[in-house]
């Protein structure tokens, strides 16, 4: 008998023949950017058409949204809002400048959605006229449409997340009635302009502006704003929205979360151990070791606590160098990279 008689296996071809046909399979239900668009011009639920929108814009190109330009100056702000979001999803400057558009226009040419005590009982799609004679019945209905159509336009630009929104957003935490609003949508675009202004809104008059922006600091992991939300601790005022929970309450449980993000990111028990006036000047060797790709936390193990902390809002340490000079790193977080660590006044020894 020959060594190699007993007789081997052959794969067997099943698993590949299934797996290609699940795969045909997905591929044949995953609808296409035409149907997609034709869903959501026939969808009258505008969250539902913002789900559709964040399904086009994972298989549509701008060129294929073309059926969709002209509700980008839809009388209806939250379908205008939702298109515009798409486009600029898919990077058209189109919709950012809709969207912020929509947040300055106070303009009475809209959409409004009428009360039935303000109709007379009419019931379906009231015309241009009996939409005027009901705004006569009820002025406030305007105001209260355009409130939400701008509360809902901050919504759309927290979701995208393009910093680009910020220079328009953060003025906004002081005193617009979407303000509360607002602290949310920064907390979901991030970046090193957000934590300060956020920290700043902690001192709002508002307690649900407050309560937002605690909610956003922490989801931020911004523990430069432990000391901040220490002095809310008696705050009692409750938020006039969302949960019936007192300021104080809120920003305890949000101390006690950065409490243990800072301990898990940097292994201290307190936020003092960062800085120490004792620190002695570290050779220039020692901050030519430091790469980009460095957290806080890293830098601060290589070269030991920092001699001071100049940050407002922000970690900025300093380190000084035997040489004289001092090396600056700053950034968001102990946990993130820097936004930069140089020499002040020098090039970045980072490599």
């Amino acid at each position: 008998m020959r060594a190699d008689s007993p007789s081997r296996s052959r794969p067997s071809r099943w698993p590949w023949l299934c797996a290609a046909f699940i795969c045909a399979c997905a591929q044949a239900a995953a609808p296409s950017a035409s149907d997609l668009i034709a869903r959501m011009q026939s969808e009258p639920m505008f969250w539902k058409r913002l789900d559709i929108a964040d399904e086009l814009a994972q298989v549509a190109t701008v060129q294929d949204l073309a059926p969709l330009e002209p509700l980008l100056a839809d009388r209806d702000r939250h379908a205008r809002g939702n298109i515009a979001y798409l486009f600029a999803k898919l990077g058209d400057q189109r919709g950012l400048a809709t969207l912020i558009g929509i947040l300055n226009d106070h303009s009475d040419d809209r959409l409004v959605a009428l009360h039935p005590n303000c109709t007379g009982g009419l019931t379906g799609t009231p015309t241009e006229e009996q939409t005027a004679a009901a705004l006569k019945r009820c002025p406030a209905l305007l105001q209260i449409q355009i409130r939400e159509d701008r509360y809902y336009a901050v919504h759309l630009l927290g979701k995208l997340r393009d910093p680009r929104a910020l220079d328009v957003l953060i003025p906004m935490l002081d005193h617009d009635e979407v303000n509360y609003n607002v602290a949310w949508a920064l907390g979901e675009i991030g970046g090193p302009r957000v934590i300060p202004a956020l920290i700043e809104a902690l001192s709002n008059k508002d307690a649900l502006v407050r309560v937002t922006a605690i909610g956003s600091l922490e989801k931020l992991r911004a523990t430069q704003a432990l000391p901040n939300l220490t002095a809310l601790f008696d705050d009692a005022a409750m938020p006039s929205a969302g949960e019936r929970v007192p300021v104080g309450t809120v920003a305890r449980k949000a101390a006690e979360s950065l409490q243990r993000a800072v301990a898990a990111c940097t292994g201290l028990k307190d936020m003092s151990e960062l800085v120490s006036a004792k620190a002695a000047p570290q050779a220039p060797a020692a901050f030519e070791a430091i790469r980009s790709d460095m957290t806080l936390r890293q830098i601060l193990e290589h070269l030991g606590p920092a001699a001071r902390d100049v940050g407002s809002g922000l970690y900025v340490l300093e380190w000084k160098s035997t040489d004289g000079r001092t090396f600056r790193a700053n950034g968001p977080s102990l946990c993130a990279p820097p936004f930069r660590a140089a020499f002040v006044g020098g090039a970045k020894p980072n490599r």
